[in-house]
This record gives structure tokens, sequence and C-alpha cells, in this order.
């Protein structure tokens, strides 16, 4: 009877990693099963990640209708900005940097005289101008010698800054 045991006994088969350190005992079998649930997780977090990036896109596309009784202070600054960013603005009205120059007629321009050119390039715009103060004056005779120059400079519809 005790053979008979014994021979009815069977191979178990192993679910987990082989017992032993060596690899020569062919014994790794789980590894084909780990990289499935590998692959299997991998893809459930990129399904996820695109899902939320496409919601994301979705909520930020179309802000919802407000009641114009329900605007705070931010709502009707965004408004503003809004409309004026559709308004035509005069060029007059633009900053100095955003105008467009006035053209240039070269056929009138002396090549000799360089200040010519120099009129004719900066017509309606800021200038900038540096003096120096001849002779050896001190701080508090300059301060006056350029105020002096100012208030004329202001007198004849200039705006000076020193």
């Amino acid at each position: 009877m005790k053979k008979k045991q014994k021979k009815k006994k069977k191979k178990k088969k192993r679910l987990c990693w082989p017992v032993t350190d060596s690899f020569a005992t062919n014994q790794y079998t789980p590894f084909v099963n780990m990289a499935s649930h590998l692959k299997f997780a991998f893809a459930v977090i990129v399904l996820c990640t695109c899902l939320l990036y496409i919601s994301a896109i979705d909520n930020t596309g179309k802000p919802k209708k407000k009641d114009i009784r329900d605007y705070n202070d931010a709502d009707m600054a965004r408004l503003l900005e809004q409309w004026e960013k559709d308004d035509d603005i005069e060029e007059g009205d633009l900053p100095e940097h955003r105008r467009s120059p006035p053209p240039i007629d070269f056929s009138k321009v002396d090549s000799t005289k360089p200040e010519d050119l120099l009129k004719m390039s900066k017509k309606g715009r800021t200038l900038m101008v540096f003096a120096t103060v001849s002779g050896d004056p001190t701080e508090k005779e300059t301060e006056e010698i350029t105020g002096l120059w100012q208030g004329s400079l202001f007198n004849a519809n200039y705006d000076v800054q020193r």
C-alpha cells in the first residue's frame, strides 16, 4: 500500500518565485505572469492620464454663462478687458514705441547734412539730448543753469526732463 500512496503524489506547480537562488533549475515561469501584469497596469495608467487630460480641456474651453447681476469686480474687469481688446485704438492714442514711423522722403534729404536726416527720422518721436556745461561749475551752479534752460524750453512748448 505504501507504494501506491507514493505513486499518487503529484508534483505541485509553483505559482511563486523559486526558492533557490540559482536559475539553473529552470523554475522561473512566474516572470511571464509578472510582465503581463505590468503591461496591464501601464495601460490603465496611460488610459487614466488621457481621460484626465481630455476632461481638463473640456472644462476650460467654454466658461459658464453668468447672470449680469451676479458679476463681481473681477468679472467686470475681465469684461472691460475684452471690450478694450476689440476696440480700434487710434494711432495718436498708442504708446510711442507702437506707433508706425512717418515715411521718409529720401529725395528731399541732403546727404551732406546728417541733421536733416535725423530731423526727418525722429519727427514726432522723443529725442534724447545731452548737454555739457562749460567751465568748472559746482553742482549747485549746474542745477541753476539746467533749471534756466528747462524753463526756457518749456516756454517754447518742449517737454524737457533732467
